[in-house]
């Protein structure tokens, strides 16, 4: 294929996945956009992945290019797939995810569209175990942004874990297209060594604080794998230091940023928040991540509750009612029901078949947990639908939920 018919580069980084690859390949090839090139690199791989993309190569020679290196980590592996590049635009896929078939097609469309030199997708966290998916989307509502507007929410929520964002923008690299000249220019600007831990916003803030235009889409057209033969948290003990670099290498562009003042206060913020995120990646399997806490003191003895909603916030308000003798946990719900350490997640349409006292919001983002309200008043007794921010506070130790 000629350099000026491919439109999107699709970068496959590769380690020893080979369970995964052949369906996230195949995803890739079965795209609705036909002027794409598949970029596999194998980062050392010893299980098999490595005959797999030779194999995949063989059989589709003029779309896929296999790029074999010794392992060096993500950051190394993505650079060497996009100097490969030729595309227009350049999209990454892990090699145990898959995608959506239209995917590159309805990104590059809105892009061309919009002249956007970044657009993003939704994506969903998927449990092969079968406890089923979580959407996850940006906080930030859907549309253009120009990024020379001072005022914007992207340039305003550009981190996903400051602790005041009521929006955010989804830091994960693989949800997006990249202008690829764009892209270029930031990781030959990246410390090779970043690897494990915080990788993807050392490119992707870094991208949008130079990009003219971003296109947010809330589509969910990528599909991240938790793969259940994965540790909770792997030991990275020098997770501090990996996130040093991140932060050295996002600080370098906010401090000549036309914005700095609004990102170097979100940015401290993030850091707050990672180095408390870290904590389970430095001490193992027997701490989980921060968790949220509720003063459940504001609800009368032997009370029923049902928490709506199964992300880490509901998770951490379930373990903590587990705690406590004198209120009774009598379900737990959500827009997106899945199976949470081997309980179900109930549907939110189950609430009308409950006997509760209150629902409790586990929700942290306060827009998202204001509409959530505002909508189940509609139908239920606005009373007895309770939702505080939740009071994020430092690890406990692991427990099974529910």
């Amino acid at each position: 294929m000629e350099k000026q018919n491919i439109l999107v580069s699709i970068i496959i980084p590769i380690y020893n996945v080979k369970d995964y690859l052949e369906k996230c390949i195949s995803s890739c090839l079965n795209q609705s956009l036909k002027d794409i090139e598949i970029i596999l690199v194998d980062d050392g791989s010893t299980d098999g992945s490595e005959r797999i993309c030779d194999c995949y190569k063989k059989s589709n020679p003029t779309k896929i290019e296999v790029i074999h290196q010794a392992n060096q980590g993500l950051t190394v592996s993505r650079k060497a797939g996009i100097h490969a590049s030729k595309g227009k635009f350049v999209g990454f896929v892990d090699g145990d995810d898959w995608i959506d078939s239209k995917m590159y097609e309805t990104l590059y469309e809105l892009a061309l569209k919009n002249e956007a030199q970044i657009v993003t997708s939704g994506g969903s966290r998927e449990y092969p175990d079968g406890r089923g998916r979580i959407n996850l989307i940006d906080g930030v509502p859907e549309g253009l942004y120009e990024m020379k507007d001072k005022s914007n929410l992207v340039i305003n929520n550009i981190f996903s874990s400051s602790i005041s964002n009521q929006y955010y923008v989804n830091g994960s690299a693989c949800f997006k297209i990249f202008d690829r000249e764009l892209i270029t220019e930031i990781i030959d600007q990246l410390d090779e060594s970043i690897h494990g831990y915080a990788d993807d916003n050392a490119i992707v803030v870094p991208c949008i604080l130079n990009a003219s235009k971003v296109y947010i889409s809330k589509e969910v057209l990528y599909h991240h794998v938790e793969r259940s033969d994965s540790a909770t948290y792997s030991r990275l003990p020098n997770v501090y230091e990996q996130f040093s670099k991140v932060y050295s290498n996002i600080k370098k562009f906010v401090d000549v940023h036309r914005c700095s003042d609004i990102l170097k206060r979100q940015l401290d913020e993030y850091a707050v928040c990672r180095i408390i995120d870290g904590l389970p990646y430095l001490l193992g399997n027997n701490y989980k991540q921060p968790t949220f806490f509720f003063d459940f003191s504001m609800f009368p003895s032997n009370s029923r509750i049902v928490i709506y909603g199964a992300g880490n916030v509901g998770k951490s308000y379930c373990a903590w009612l587990k705690r406590l003798r004198n209120i009774e946990l009598v379900g737990w719900v959500d827009s997106d029901p899945i199976k949470c350490d081997g309980k179900l997640v109930q549907s939110i349409d189950n609430l009308t078949k409950m006997k509760y006292d209150y629902i409790l919001i586990a929700i942290n983002n306060d827009i998202a947990a204001k509409k959530i309200v505002e909508n189940l008043a509609c139908t239920l007794d606005r009373e007895k639908i309770v939702w505080e921010k939740p009071q994020r506070v430092l690890f406990m130790e692991e427990e099974k939920f529910y």
